[in-house]
């Protein structure tokens, strides 16, 4: 039997061989390993939602919107430092005459405004303001079913995370002199102008004297009135 003697350049090759297929191996294991490792949290990814969960990695379609409405602008009277999404409740003083008591305009409050006020005792005052419909908007066919949504779709019945957000907030108070029809959700910049904000009714007198915008002008309203008695206004 005649023995050929090993080839060392053919050793090395074979040796250089095995070891990537090693390291290749070892590599494949590690990133498994490291994949699996890192838990996916299921959970509500969209910001604006009342349950957001701002650790979620998968969205799945739990989001609500309803238990964290209320009136977010920090000014008005029903302040809800809870509430994250605006639902047009905020009580401002949007007439000049709410804002200071003076039914008269006579520039004191006194009893030359209580007489007017005891007049429309027991009356009522609509302050419903009917948004405008928003000329460009069109639904969209994405599986996205909030109504906040820059690509919401009333058709939709199982959301897919899909739900933009981003580039349609705006003001949405009907009455608001910069009201946006087309903004999808409350970012809070409403302005308010006393002089042409349609917050005021028109042709409601009673409007006047109902100082907490319930609707109608009770014994609150006079309360009211009562703690402005004698102020001087300038």
């Amino acid at each position: 039997m005649v023995y050929e003697p090993c080839s060392c350049h053919n050793l090395f090759v074979m040796k250089k061989h095995l070891s990537f297929q090693w390291t290749v191996a070892v590599a494949f294991v590690l990133v498994t390993l490291s994949a699996s490792s890192q838990t996916e949290i299921e959970g509500c990814t969209y910001f604006y939602a009342c349950n957001y969960n701002p650790e979620a990695t998968v969205h799945i379609d739990i989001c609500e919107w309803q238990s964290c409405l209320g009136c977010t602008y920090f000014g008005a009277a029903n302040y809800n430092d809870e509430a994250l999404i605006f639902d047009g409740s905020c009580i401002l003083d949007f007439s000049p005459y709410a804002a200071n008591g003076d039914l008269n305009d006579d520039g004191i409050i006194n009893f030359g405004d209580l007489m007017p006020f005891l007049g429309m005792f027991g009356a009522t005052c609509d302050w419903t303001v009917t948004p405008d419909e928003c000329p460009t908007w069109e639904p969209s066919t994405d599986n996205c079913t909030s109504i906040y949504a820059c690509n919401y779709n009333p058709e939709a019945t199982i959301d897919d995370g899909s739900c933009v957000f981003e580039g349609c907030g705006g003001c949405t108070w009907p009455c608001a002199d910069n009201y946006d029809p087309c903004a999808r959700w409350e970012d809070e910049t409403c302005q308010f102008l006393l002089s042409s904000n349609g917050c005021i009714p028109i042709g409601q007198s009673a409007c006047n004297a109902d100082f907490n915008h319930n609707g109608s002008i009770e014994t609150g309203d006079l309360l009211i009135l009562l703690s402005l008695y004698g102020s001087l206004l300038i």
